[in-house]
């Protein structure tokens, strides 16, 4: 069923996952929630989405026909992966004046492309703009550039006792949604007993 919205439960490794699907250059691919390292990974602490190709099974050609295609066209693309997996000191600028050859091979190359769509469980952004890494392999990550665009509550579930992420994109808020934060987190219950005891 179609719902709109995420209602994911934090797994034992401590992770919020869910499916997840795009496409980029045309390129449609899915990679599901299966366990640990599959999906995506709802992270917070990333400034934007960040799809490693490889996890999602892009081809060796495929990646360097991308690389080409900024090389020759708007190298202004090319950013550099920073972050707790990563040890990487070039700067974007610094990246952007090296050789092309320099470029094709460094493992920490990001490049920011333009998505059709990214499908995360049964919400789909459309027309975004993400980075996408060509030489890393591991989590795709759905960052605060699209996690800004949504209404997000992390808590404990009164009716699941784990800890429970629900979220919905702001422009799409509907009754059911609103019905399971307060089923799950009683937060009408919980603001209106504040309000009683302020004024009462």
């Amino acid at each position: 069923m179609t719902r709109g919205f995420l209602e994911l439960e934090l797994t034992q490794s401590r992770e919020f996952r869910t499916d997840f699907a795009c496409s980029i250059n045309g390129i449609e691919l899915e990679f599901p929630y299966l366990g640990r390292k599959t999906g995506v990974k709802i992270d917070t602490g990333a400034f934007g989405t960040l799809i490693p190709l490889r996890t999602l099974g892009w081809t060796p050609t495929q990646i360097n026909n991308l690389i080409d295609y900024y090389l020759e066209n708007d190298r202004s693309k090319f950013s550099v992966v920073h972050g707790v997996e990563a040890l990487n000191k070039l700067s974007a600028s610094n990246l952007i004046s090296q050789s092309d050859d320099f470029i094709r091979n460094f493992s920490g190359l990001a490049i920011k492309v333009h998505a059709d769509y990214i499908q995360v469980a049964d919400i789909v952004f459309e027309d975004v703009d993400i980075r996408v890494t060509t030489a890393t392999s591991g989590n795709v990550l759905l960052g605060m550039d699209l996690l800004s665009r949504m209404d997000v509550h992390i808590g404990e579930s009164k009716i699941l006792k784990n800890t429970l992420l629900l979220a919905c994109p702001n422009n799409t808020m509907c009754d059911e949604y609103f019905l399971n934060l307060e089923n799950h987190f009683q937060l009408g219950t919980t603001v209106n007993a504040a309000v009683s005891r302020r004024y009462h």
